[in-house]
């Protein structure tokens, strides 16, 4: 199982890019081994600027994130196909 959300950031990213000064919305998330983490949320958008696509929806972070995470929500629209063989990943809307 893997993040479902839309975009999770590490608290430094989500920190920099501002929305740790904005009003932000606490909730309790479970992950996938069953424990339960608290998580900071704020409304926002990605864009993809070589597909000319974007999309908005809740950015959330939490205490020990440390990679950038695309959810399934932060990629509604696209078709993603990866090519382990390549070691490539492309994208196209759809």
């Amino acid at each position: 199982m893997g993040y479902s959300g839309f975009l999770l950031l590490p608290e430094a990213i989500f920190e920099a890019l501002g929305f740790k000064d904005l009003r932000t919305d606490l909730s309790r998330i479970r992950l996938a081994n069953g424990s339960f983490v608290e998580v900071s949320s704020i409304y926002g958008t990605i864009r993809f600027q070589d597909l000319g696509a974007e999309a908005g929806g809740r950015v959330q972070t939490c205490e020990g994130a440390e990679e950038v995470l695309i959810g399934i929500d932060g990629l509604r629209g696209l078709a993603i196909t990866v090519d382990g063989c390549m070691k490539m990943c492309y994208a196209r809307t759809c």
